[in-house]
């Protein structure tokens, strides 16, 4: 017994497989090639906004790992966090950073707490500093240190001592540091 297939229809497979290759070999590309943006991220169900696009501010330095902040932040101990910062002309940028970090964090909380039956009861304040020398924090009472521009000459997220220390050379990245310590707070992983 023998198979015949028509020279038509093994030319049209061949160009459905063809189309199908090339399209795949495309579309790879363009996914690999061109950068990516997202400013969302979906938290447990919750759309989390972000102002900065959040692969950028995925390049940005944690020190000394991510882990390291992230438990600080999870912390059962941790009752209260304050946010500190050296009165500056930069102040507004300053506040807007700060509310960011307020806002997700506490509707993180809130949020983690009602999925799990649990009662998260983290407080948020702010302390005016003179100097970013010499901030004291505790386990159960960690510090977020803004350093903005005037007094950065680097853009990095470091935890020293119970205290993070979100620090940018320009604006932008300023901005891009924060989005990275939320990143690595909330676990977000691109």
């Amino acid at each position: 017994m023998k198979i015949s297939i028509p020279r038509k229809h093994i030319l049209t497979i061949f160009i459905v497989i063809l189309v199908v290759c090339v399209s795949y070999i495309i579309y790879h590309f363009t996914y690999q090639f061109f950068p990516k943006h997202a400013t969302t991220y979906n938290f447990f169900g919750i759309n989390l906004p972000f102002r900065t696009d959040l692969y950028k501010a995925n390049n940005i330095i944690v020190y000394p790992d991510n882990v390291t902040i992230y438990d600080m932040m999870w912390n059962y101990e941790v009752e209260n966090i304050s946010i500190a910062y050296v009165n500056s002309s930069d102040n507004s940028k300053v506040m807007v950073e700060a509310f960011e970090i307020t806002y997700k964090m506490e509707l993180a909380y809130q949020h983690i707490a009602q999925l799990n039956n649990a009662y998260i009861d983290v407080k948020f304040n702010d302390r005016v500093v003179n100097s970013y020398d010499n901030i004291s924090a505790t386990p159960s009472n960690p510090v977020i240190a803004l350093v903005p521009p005037l007094f950065s000459n680097e853009t990095v997220v470091m935890e020293k001592d119970n205290v993070i220390y979100i620090k940018g050379k320009t604006m932008e990245e300023f901005d891009m540091a924060t989005v990275k310590f939320l990143m690595v707070a909330l676990a977000i992983n691109l």
